[in-house]
């Protein structure tokens, strides 16, 4: 007991020692955690799957971009806009020139849009494993790349690409926490300050 009447109760019911300082401080001595260690194997598992999550949600993010300088106007899509990308595309292939406030022209970001939607559709088969999942990335691969000039087409398929993200991310998540579940020190491990 305490100066203050407390006494630190510890996990399994009996009182813990504490320092005097902490006792007046009225905080209790942390108790030993009774968590196995997670093996090196798991542990890898689980930071595969927390690299694997950020991954998506960039992603999922990079689509939103897109989606919204589509939606905004920035990067028009028609058919006249996809001539005049490529004739521009042909005259600066590296996309080096920029607007007078330094923003990309618009060819810059359409062929930006178009390598987005090859990479990202690659590694979702990489790793979302899944015949759904791999079906809807490949259809929102083929619905941009045949109608890259068709602006509600792409934004529909580029919705799909987010949600296809988004429910990776998820599943990455959800999967590394249940591995990691098991490891880590549970509430009831914790010290308990008890009045009498």
């Amino acid at each position: 007991v305490g100066p203050d009447g407390k006494s630190f109760i510890g996990p399994d019911g009996k009182p813990v020692l504490v320092p005097r300082s902490q006792a007046i401080g009225k905080t209790p001595a942390p108790a030993p955690t009774n968590a196995p260690t997670m093996p090196p194997g798991i542990a890898r598992d689980v930071a595969s799957l927390r690299t694997r999550a950020k991954q998506f949600s960039e992603s999922s993010q990079r689509a939103n971009y897109f989606r919204n300088i589509i939606q905004t106007g920035q990067l028009p899509l028609d058919v006249a806009s996809g001539v005049k990308y490529a004739a521009q595309r042909a005259l600066d292939p590296n996309g080096t020139s920029r607007g007078s406030k330094g923003e990309k022209p618009a060819y810059v970001l359409y062929a930006e849009l178009n390598r987005f939607v090859t990479e990202q559709v690659n590694t979702i088969m990489q790793l979302a494993k899944g015949t759904q999942t791999e079906g809807d990335g490949l259809r929102a691969q083929k619905q941009i790349l045949d109608n890259p000039n068709n602006a509600a087409v792409v934004l529909s398929a580029f919705e799909d690409l987010q949600r296809i993200f988004e429910n990776a991310q998820k599943y990455a998540e959800e999967e590394a926490d249940y591995l990691s579940k098991p490891y880590e020190a549970s509430a009831s491990n914790e010290v308990q300050e008890v009045d009498y």
